[in-house]
């Protein structure tokens, strides 16, 4: 909701409430000039003053409390109203933007066919750490402007484990220039590219729920555990993998995937992405590499999302 709507509102919240106290001081002075007119009397000497100035003090301070108490009732309703239909207007916003990003996740989806139908899947082709400058021009040599949607080429350089992980963690910051070379390299390479843009998707629905993963931190599993999964082993003696243990994060992908179709989709969708990934790169990782790589905000959305999912429980 922008500044100048909530200014609106506030505007319009003052206004009424103006305008019911000015309607509360002018219903307690006419009160006032009905007594003063029709009651009022000069006092006589028959019976104790103070019970006469008792009577007249409660015949115009009652009715007056009265006025005072339901001009504040009415302006509290007044301002329930304004947050009641301020809340709205959010849910209705939300309620868009989350219309926006299903259609968005539905139309990347369609397209994912014919993305592989133009190019040929192939294994994921990822180069060492040390040879990456060697291997790929443009690490070489950065180029001052690339576009982020991969266009086609001819023939494709190795992708280095490091820009593969830069990648899948996505830039840091808007002035991350390695982290955005890092990305625009793995989106050339078509099996790395699905999985960042997998990972895209799917972190975006997961900041919808207010679930962001710099802010999941993972128990650490061994990088041979990793490797394990990475050449098919299941069952319960990989549980670690699922590192987040957060239960409220894990109970709200618990809900969306059983409720929402777009976002299971999306949540499959990634998740055979990702293993995938790790399949194809299994041999060309260290030890270290594997820590880094399940570093990342993609790794880390597929412990969460893999554990919701009950996939690392499964035999």
């Amino acid at each position: 909701m922008s500044i100048l709507k909530l200014s609106d509102d506030h505007d319009r919240a003052l206004k009424g409430g103006t305008g019911i106290l000015l309607f509360g001081l002018l219903a307690g002075l006419c009160w006032v000039g009905v007594y003063v007119t029709l009651f009022w009397r000069p006092i006589v000497d028959d019976g104790p003053a103070f019970l006469t100035w008792l009577m007249r003090g409660l015949g115009i301070g009652l009715p007056l409390v009265l006025i005072a108490v339901a001009t504040g009732l009415a302006q509290q309703a007044g301002r329930l109203r304004n947050e009641a239909s301020s809340l709205r207007n959010d849910i209705d916003h939300l309620r868009t933007i989350q219309r926006r990003a299903e259609q968005a996740v539905r139309e990347r989806r369609d397209a994912a066919p014919d993305l592989s139908r133009s190019a040929p899947a192939a294994p994921l082709a990822v180069g060492s750490q040390h040879d990456a400058s060697a291997t790929d021009p443009l690490r070489a040599e950065p180029q001052a402007s690339l576009p982020l949607d991969p266009q086609p080429m001819t023939a494709q350089p190795r992708l280095s484990v490091d820009d593969l992980i830069r990648a899948l963690h996505f830039p840091e910051t808007p002035d991350d220039t390695e982290g955005f070379q890092a990305l625009r390299r793995a989106l050339r390479d078509h099996r790395a590219g699905q999985v960042v843009r997998a990972a895209q998707d799917i972190l975006t629905l997961l900041s919808q729920d207010g679930l962001y993963m710099d802010d999941l931190v993972p128990d650490r599993a061994r990088p041979e555990q990793w490797r394990r999964f990475a050449l098919g082993e299941r069952g319960p003696e990989l549980a670690e993998l699922g590192g987040i243990r957060d239960e409220n994060s894990l109970a709200i992908c618990s809900t969306r995937l059983s409720e929402n179709t777009v976002f299971r989709d999306a949540t499959h969708h990634f998740l055979r992405r990702f293993d995938q990934l790790l399949a194809d790169a299994e041999t060309s990782l260290s030890d270290q590499d594997w820590i880094d790589l399940t570093d990342t905000r993609s790794a880390r959305a597929f412990m969460l999302l893999g554990r919701s999912a009950g996939i690392f429980d499964r035999g």
